[in-house]
């Protein structure tokens, strides 16, 4: 029940960010070199957010908008292999601590464990198979 109401729920979160995403203008045209491959659609999208915002605000040049783009693009990309790193260290934290669970509980309790820790996977699964389907859609 709890991986149905979390599986709507992040679907519903796909459809309002592809709705939304969808209306978005982008002010600078050019779009940022492949370098910056770690990068998400999404997260370009909040650049360019960032640098209507910031216009708004500021009246940026055509120039200055690009300067602008460019920092905020390195910033992201940046961000991005942190947070890769991050995920891949939190991966190896989950794993020590399953074991550490696995080795105090009793035999019948480690298969029901290890039934859990496998639902859970594919719950996890299953979310980055959808966030695939929605990126693939965007484009």
């Amino acid at each position: 029940m709890i991986f149905k109401n979390r599986m709507f729920l992040l679907a519903a979160t796909l459809i309002l960010a592809f709705l939304r995403s969808a209306s978005s203008e982008t002010l600078v045209s050019e779009k940022p070199a492949k370098v910056q491959g770690a990068v998400s659609e999404q997260r370009l999208e909040r650049v360019e957010a960032r640098i209507r915002e910031l216009n708004q605000r500021l009246d940026l040049s055509l120039e200055q908008k690009i300067k602008v783009k460019e920092i905020l693009t390195k910033e992201k990309t940046e961000n991005a292999k942190i947070i890769s790193e991050a995920a891949v260290k939190s991966r190896k934290l989950k794993e020590k601590a399953d074991a550490e669970i696995e080795s105090i509980l009793t035999k019948k309790q480690l298969n029901l464990f290890r039934n859990v820790v496998s639902e859970e996977e594919e719950a996890q699964d299953e979310e980055d198979e959808m966030l695939k389907v929605f990126k693939s859609n965007k484009r």
